[in-house]
């Protein structure tokens, strides 16, 4: 046997485990991947198959709630990120600033 019809054959048997496990879009993958390294019969009839079943299946679309959260979230990154002294506007908030610094990097203070 031709070592790319073997490599097919290979490709078109992890389809069809994958038609069974319903993961119809990785296996139209392989299958198209067998078939440009050697066509075969089984593998076009597979993708015969398989078109029909995701003709019936309907494409999966984000929500309009997840794309109105990450548009949200890009858009509210700044431009440029502040400096540590420009967040701390207290003295409190420099003290513990100060404090946060020498217990992370263990120093005397």
């Amino acid at each position: 046997m031709d070592p790319k019809e073997e490599e097919a054959l290979e490709f078109v048997s992890i389809a069809e485990q994958l038609i069974r496990g319903k993961n119809f879009r990785i296996a139209r993958n392989m299958l198209n991947q067998a078939e440009e390294i050697f066509p075969t019969a089984k593998a076009r009839d597979l993708l015969t198959f398989i078109s029909t079943e995701l003709a019936s299946v309907p494409e999966r679309t984000p929500s309009r709630h997840s794309v109105g959260r990450r548009h949200h979230i890009v858009n509210s990154m700044p431009n440029e990120v502040p400096k540590i002294g420009e967040l701390l506007t207290t003295e409190s908030d420099k003290a513990v600033s100060s404090l946060l610094t020498c217990f992370i990097f263990s120093s005397k203070c």
